[in-house]
């Protein structure tokens, strides 16, 4: 059509008009009927560009590399350029997500894709500004500024969003993805440190429950201590040795584990409930996760169907045989003193008691001690 008319244009001009038409040939021949009118004869690429508001590709490109140098003030003074400039801020905005696009198709298919309908001189500048990015880094960069043209259309002030998105993009190669820093916490929580026992999160780990806890001593002690080996004297308690004996280290390294397999499985709510355990122990086939009266929520959350299904197939997997799992509370005394209560006191102190109270909104009428019988 420019050729039967006697126009000259150069392929940046005819691009630029085939981009503003999107594709719609009536919108072509109007848009040429606009710049030839102002352009006279000859169609020039930055010339189209000023008449049909479209923003320059430099500049496009300048935004990209600020971006990349993380300089805040050098995006925040091309958006007050483009503002004095007379752009319209929602169009660059546009303008610009279809950039950062083109950059994840070079980056994914190279720059001579035939995805990327730009002209030739155009693919070079793309391969070279998607060399900076990774593919994670531009799909959330084309996220984020999705989300900023939809905010642009019914904003009163779209300068605003602009700029808040474009700081996104300054600082989102910072933030680590959620994937490697639960790989991290997995990988760190079984690991043991050069000169002490594994660590499974910043707080104290639990220790295990030993085999005889109501034998030789109240249970909320018990809970913190090291089981002894056999024809042995007791062990102090675990702030007075600088190392933990091999047994705890074999116990917690198995719970770190629990954890770190329920993380894989993206029960992430569920390994959480398990850091505030305050003692366990394995026997007989039996998983038994003990928590402090504070805690008794966790406890309860870990009594669902559901959880326990869960919690019981991640403790098979990592202690490779079947096993049942119990969730109970510490006992508030000793047994010699629970042994002195009434049927009452017991029942009232007793934790499944409390749960079933709790879950069905019922009260204690009356209790009958079954020892007794």
């Amino acid at each position: 059509m420019a050729r039967a008319e006697n126009i000259q244009a150069d392929e940046g001009a005819l691009s630029i008009l085939a981009q503003a038409a999107e594709g719609s040939l009536r919108d072509a021949l109007s848009l040429l009927d606009q710049v030839i009118a102002a352009c006279a004869e000859r169609l020039e690429e930055a010339r189209v560009r000023q008449v049909l508001g479209v923003v320059p590709a430099e500049l496009l490109a300048e935004m990209v590399e600020a971006i990349h140098a993380a300089d805040a003030r050098r995006v925040l003074d091309r958006v007050g350029q483009l503002a004095a400039e007379g752009y319209e801020l929602a169009h660059f905005c546009g303008e610009f997500t279809k950039l950062v696009r083109n950059l994840m198709v070079a980056r994914s298919c190279g720059a001579d894709s035939p995805l990327l309908q730009v002209p030739p001189r155009e693919r070079e500048r793309l391969k070279t500004l998607a060399g900076l990015f990774g593919e994670e880094d531009l799909a959330r960069f084309f996220q984020i500024l999705l989300r900023a043209e939809s905010e642009m259309r019914y904003a009163l002030q779209p300068r605003f969003h602009l700029e808040m998105a474009l700081m996104k993009l300054v600082y989102a190669r910072r933030l680590a993805p959620l994937e490697s820093l639960l790989s991290e916490l997995s990988r760190s929580s079984v690991e043991k440190p050069a000169g002490g026992a594994p660590r499974t999160s910043t707080a104290q780990p639990p220790q295990p429950l030993p085999a005889k806890t109501r034998e030789a001593a109240p249970p909320v002690e018990a809970l913190r201590a090291v089981a002894p080996a056999p024809n042995s004297a007791p062990v102090a308690p675990a702030t007075s040795s600088p190392a933990a004996p091999p047994p705890a280290i074999a116990v917690d390294a198995r719970l770190a584990s629990i954890k770190a397999r329920l993380f894989d499985q993206s029960k992430k709510f569920l390994s959480s409930c398990l850091e505030h355990v305050s003692g366990w122990r394995f026997e007989d086939g039996e998983v038994k996760f003990l928590y402090a009266p504070k805690d008794a929520l966790y406890a309860e959350l870990l009594r669902s169907r559901e959880q326990q299904e869960a919690l019981r197939a991640a403790c098979a997997q990592v202690l490779g045989q079947p096993v049942r799992i119990c969730v109970t509370l510490e006992e508030q005394g000793a047994e010699t003193h629970t042994a002195s209560l009434s049927a009452r006191e017991r029942a009232e102190r007793d934790a499944g008691v409390e749960a079933f109270r709790k879950t069905f909104g019922c009260t204690l009428v009356e209790v009958q001690d079954l020892s007794q019988e």
